[in-house]
């Protein structure tokens, strides 16, 4: 099971927001790296878990709202992901002989 990049996790940590996500997001080492909201198990009882710490740990959202909108901007914004894209694209043509210019 895997997840994709969830832009709605950027956004609400952009927001402010703390965040919980299981431990296939992509973003995960980005979250729990930064403090920005909890990795849950896909189980019932670690979601719940998860959403009792959000709701009583004022420290966190604290800390989202004062840290996330500029981590996101640091670690997403255009020119970072545009370029990283471009390393992505060139190595995949690299890797099946095509040569850029």
């Amino acid at each position: 099971m895997h997840e994709n990049f969830g832009m709605v996790v950027i956004e609400a940590i952009a927001a402010g927001v703390p965040v919980i996500v299981s431990q296939h997001v992509q973003l995960l080492d980005f979250i729990a790296g930064n403090h920005l909201g909890l990795v849950a198990l896909d189980s019932p009882d670690s979601i719940a878990k998860a959403i009792g710490i959000v709701f009583t740990d004022p420290a966190l959202g604290d800390r989202v709202s004062e840290h996330g909108r500029r981590l996101v901007e640091e670690s997403y914004n255009p020119e970072i992901i545009g370029k990283q894209l471009e390393t992505m694209y060139l190595s995949a043509l690299a890797n099946v002989g095509l040569r850029t210019q």
